[in-house]
């Protein structure tokens, strides 16, 4: 995608010059948001028009030139992460805020969904309200997660269980009301991907044989019953 920027002086600050170039995007009630590559520049396409909406200039969270390092968009809010920051834009009307994340550095993955962003960062996770911005710790020992998401009512973290080799993993199934008692699944293999569909949670995992031949299978795991299905790809 390239487009011409109405308010060229928002792309003055590594660059010159009007264009815009398409980063991460990610899609929301409203509208398909669109990163800049270089820039903290936000833009809304209309997914019946493709018309753009002005350009909104996101805050920083510090004077340190750091990229934004994750996107997503849930329940009319769109969330962009730093590593020492997190933003929260309304889209309904365009407006940024800042959230003040209760884990100052490190942050690494963002999830959203049940009425929250799920923040990765330090060997913690946080829980920021949807609609008050207000940040809690929700999970303090998360130091081996690799990566998480939200859905169907659960967060869902991926985790090393043998950081030595990575050959072995953990798959937890977290109450979006507290960490305590997770529902686990113990999965074989280095997995690489969590995402969770209408009806499952998907993974991928690298497993070498007795020949040294790798393999790669491609995980299904009921949300409920975390039974899973192996299919090798």
């Amino acid at each position: 995608m390239r487009a011409t920027a109405r308010y060229p002086d928002f792309w003055a600050d590594r660059r010159t010059g009007p264009s815009f170039r398409s980063g991460r995007v990610a899609c929301g009630q409203r509208a398909a948001w669109v990163l800049d590559m270089w820039l903290p520049v936000l833009v809304g396409v209309d997914p019946s028009t493709y018309a753009f909406s002005d350009p909104i200039q996101l805050p920083r969270p510090s004077d340190r030139a750091l990229d934004i390092i994750a996107l997503a968009a849930s329940e009319g809010l769109v969330w962009a992460l730093w590593p020492d920051g997190l933003v929260r834009v309304e889209e309904a009307t365009g407006s940024p805020s800042s959230i003040t994340v209760p884990i100052e550095v490190g942050m690494r993955s963002l999830a959203v969904g049940g009425e929250a962003a799920w923040v990765l960062a330090g060997g913690r996770i946080a829980r920021v309200d949807a609609h008050s911005g207000r940040a809690e710790r929700f999970l303090d020992q998360a130091d081996r997660v690799i990566a998480l998401v939200f859905g169907r009512g659960y967060l869902w973290t991926l985790s090393w269980r043998d950081p030595a080799t990575n050959q072995h993993s953990l798959l937890a199934r977290y109450s979006q009301d507290s960490a305590e008692r997770p529902a686990t699944l113990d999965v074989e293999g280095a997995v690489q991907g969590l995402a969770i569909g209408n009806d499952a949670v998907w993974m991928r995992s690298h497993r070498f044989d007795r020949d040294g031949e790798l393999h790669t299978f491609v995980i299904r795991v009921s949300p409920e019953t975390l039974d899973t299905a192996v299919h090798e790809i």
